[in-house]
């Protein structure tokens, strides 16, 4: 025992090790609400990387996938499907908070360039 003594919290008194635990698992959920990831498909020298940015809005999901990308091009909205647009507009909220998807795909095809 490390001589400190247990902190009450909601009336249950909690030991070092496990006050702390709760704190890590707090901070983890935290995190995955504010920060994603999104996978980013380079050729075969740069391989695939995953890009960190802040969320635009939260959610639970940290991994993301770009559904406009298909290998190494970016594909038109009018060659999507409905079900590809509503994701796309979907990744676009929680990626750049736009619900635009005309002009998240322009954002794409920017950083793309």
């Amino acid at each position: 025992m490390s001589g400190r003594p247990a902190q009450a919290v909601a009336g249950v008194r909690l030991g070092p090790r496990r006050r702390d635990g709760i704190l890590v698992v707090l901070l983890a959920t935290l995190l995955s609400l504010l920060v994603g990831v999104e996978r980013r498909v380079g050729d075969h020298e740069q391989g695939v990387s995953w890009e960190p940015f802040v969320k635009r809005r939260l959610t639970l999901q940290w991994r993301f996938e770009n559904p406009a990308w298909r290998g190494l091009e970016i594909v038109p909205l009018a060659a999507m499907t409905a079900p590809q647009r509503a994701a796309f507009a979907e990744f676009c909220q929680v990626r750049f908070g736009s619900a635009d998807p005309v002009q998240c795909h322009a954002i794409v095809s920017a950083r793309h360039n």
